[in-house]
């Protein structure tokens, strides 16, 4: 007869790789000259990953500070194939969003958020920036920007 010291026996391996699929890790290095970026990341009990990549959505790229956190994925529970699914950066992160809001910022607090109010730019250099111009008025020839208008930074503002 099997007894529940056999069965925890036989499901140690599986156990091992499961809890070894994610884990938390401290961003220690990057590495932007492959198609995809590469980290390295401190983990459990100090252990160092390193070929560690990076994923973004298609259309959005970041260069993360050292010391972010991250979530990682490692397939089948390999530590050599680690994917970083999530970077996560406290010491930055914005915290006076209401719900609904979205925001991208950066480590000096430069900040474009979206909120029941429009798309606002809160920057240290704001006077560094002018509306876009995106349209012209097809009547009258003038060109204007009106609610549509994106934001440029002049160079050397």
């Amino acid at each position: 007869m099997i007894g529940y010291n056999d069965i925890q026996r036989l499901l140690a391996p599986l156990k091992r790789k499961i809890f070894l699929l994610l884990g938390r890790a401290i961003l220690t290095a990057i590495k932007n000259t492959e198609g995809t970026m590469m980290i390295q990341v401190t983990g459990l009990k100090g252990e160092t990953i390193t070929d560690v990549e990076k994923l973004s959505e298609y259309g959005f790229e970041s260069r993360p500070r050292v010391g972010a956190e991250t979530l990682v994925m490692f397939l089948n529970g390999n530590r050599d194939q680690g994917i970083a699914l999530n970077i996560h950066d406290r010491r930055y992160r914005p915290k006076d969003l209401a719900d609904g809001d979205v925001v991208m910022y950066d480590y000096r607090g430069t900040k474009i958020r979206i909120d029941s109010t429009g798309i606002t730019l809160d920057s240290s250099d704001a006077g560094g920036w002018i509306p876009n111009t995106l349209v012209t008025d097809m009547f009258t020839g003038v060109p204007h920007g009106g609610i549509a208008a994106g934001i440029i930074k002049l160079k050397g503002s």
